[in-house]
């Protein structure tokens, strides 16, 4: 018995050191090896390099701690349409400690610019989905609430965000492989220059690769990889931007192709509802206009929105207010030797053929050239389409008290050309809340605040409504809750969420 009781626990001490040295090399696997997919599981970490193993689908790789891997928000933290992130020292906002589930999860609360549920990472704004799903359903997903499957333009930076706020885990983004390079689904190509894996850049030419981004990796130098469209992974959203738009940062740029002086470039982009652009990092903008969006580059002159002699009739300064920084924070900005007239007589004007030694100059006003226009919500707002709209989730009141509490703001009731995006959106991120848009009744139909009519046959309205229920005392209410079909009648008086733009 004693012989036999000393060789069992030898096998037993064999088997954990067996498994040490096998754990031992599924970490160094992961060093050595950052082009592979993750393993299955320890026992098959003898590598195969005609075979390489896929991640298991809803696993998280070589979590910090997997019982935490997710916050989740309490109903403090909603209704104050706060975000989970486990390092309170990312939050930029205000904080509310026990809002969240989860090891070390506090809630932020936006004051960061960034849509509700977004984390703010440089001057960007990113969506983590914990959700599985492949890279086309994923970018759907993004898309159904006006997103977009991430363009980071730091991709190191995103990764080490999430390695240090969300899990460790392999998340898609807005790139797949298109006629020989990789490119975001905006056009732009990825540059030579990102953090790809060692030999990890997958089939260039072959549409079923697409792009994802590793938190795993600690270096963060090496987070950018490809693997198979159709596998289940995490995702990441932006806000997107309308048709003949372009990303930049957290900002939606128009390109204006017709020679202009600076005045009316900007008298072009305010007939649009937008505003002559004031993009925060004019060096990467010009640089992504440069290098083609779409197959089509922009290599040439355009009007940005800033002027000579605004403050102390000799600064130059963005239409905003703001000087524009002299020197610029992100080095070779201003090209050398500008800015150096400062009158109002010279406009500010960004030229993509020098993106590397410097793109900004100062030019005279009265010259003709291209523009560059910008869709732009205020801190607050979400945009939806090429609409601003901004969500009261605190007050709720009558039709008549929340339609004044918009003009108060120097708003209207909000009139969505896409309810069920709108809807869409909300229910992500206010849950059930519902809310006043700017519709009443006449005594036989419903018609906007605008004076325009709104169909009975419009596709948006919830079954059995408006029906019967168009008198003057009903007014239009969106039940994010029911997303393809959110419009219904109310009594004006039932106590609603102001929604105006």
């Amino acid at each position: 018995c004693k012989i036999r009781h000393s060789a069992t626990t030898m096998k037993i001490r064999l088997s954990f050191v067996v498994i040490g040295v096998l754990v031992e090399a599924a970490l160094a696997f992961t060093d050595l090896y950052p082009n592979e997919e993750p393993p299955d599981e320890i026992e098959s970490l003898a590598f195969d390099s005609e075979n390489p193993r896929d991640e298991p689908e809803g696993q998280a790789i070589f979590r910090k701690d997997a019982a935490a891997e997710w916050c989740v928000p309490k109903q403090t933290c909603k209704e104050a349409n706060g975000f989970c992130i486990k390092d309170s020292s990312s939050c930029t906002g205000s904080i509310i400690e026990e809002g969240c589930t989860g090891k070390d999860c506090v809630c932020c609360v936006n004051d960061n610019n960034c849509p509700n549920g977004f984390y703010r990472v440089g001057t960007e704004c990113f969506k983590v989905f914990q959700q599985l799903a492949g890279w086309d359903e994923a970018r759907h997903k993004c898309q159904r609430h006006g997103w977009e499957l991430a363009e980071p333009e730091d991709m190191s930076a995103l990764a080490k965000f999430i390695y240090d706020n969300v899990s460790y885990n392999y998340f898609w983004i807005g790139g797949r492989g298109v006629g020989g390079s990789f490119k975001y689904v905006s056009g732009q190509s990825i540059q030579d220059d990102a953090p790809w894996g060692i030999g990890s850049d997958g089939n260039k030419d072959d549409l079923s690769h697409c792009l994802i981004l590793r938190s795993t990796n600690t270096t963060y130098t090496t987070t950018l990889t490809s693997y198979d469209c159709y596998k289940r992974y995490h995702f990441i959203c932006e806000p997107g931007c309308p048709e003949g738009f372009i990303r930049s940062a957290d900002k939606c740029f128009k390109v204006v192709t017709r020679s202009q002086n600076w005045e009316d470039s900007e008298r072009n982009c305010y007939a649009e509802g937008l505003q002559i652009a004031e993009p925060e990092d004019p060096k990467s903008l010009a640089k992504m206009l440069y290098n083609g969006i779409g197959g089509q580059t922009y290599r040439s002159r355009y009007w940005l929105g800033a002027r000579g002699g605004r403050i102390d009739g000799s600064t130059i300064a963005w239409n905003s207010g703001e000087p524009v920084p002299n020197p610029y924070p992100i080095n070779n900005t201003w090209h050398s030797n500008y800015p150096r007239y400062n009158t109002s007589s010279y406009c500010l004007q960004m030229y993509t053929y020098y993106y590397e030694q410097g793109p900004m100059y100062e030019l005279s006003c009265t010259s003709s050239y291209y523009s560059l226009c910008e869709l732009s919500c205020p801190s607050g707002f979400f945009h939806i389409g090429n609409q601003c709209y901004k969500a009261y989730s605190s007050s709720a009141s009558s039709w008549t008290e929340a339609r004044e509490m918009c003009n108060h703001a120097h708003l209207t009731l909000a009139e969505p050309l896409d309810p069920f995006a709108v809807a869409d959106y909300l229910f992500t991120v206010t849950g059930h809340h519902n809310y006043w848009l700017g519709g009443k009744g006449d005594g036989s139909k419903f018609r906007w605040s605008s004076g325009e009519i709104i169909s009975v046959n419009w596709a948006s309205w919830h079954p059995g409504h408006p029906g019967n229920m168009v008198g003057m005392d009903y007014c239009l209410r969106l039940a994010p809750e029911y997303r393809t079909t959110p419009l219904m009648s109310t009594t004006c008086s039932t106590q609603l969420y102001p929604l105006c733009q």
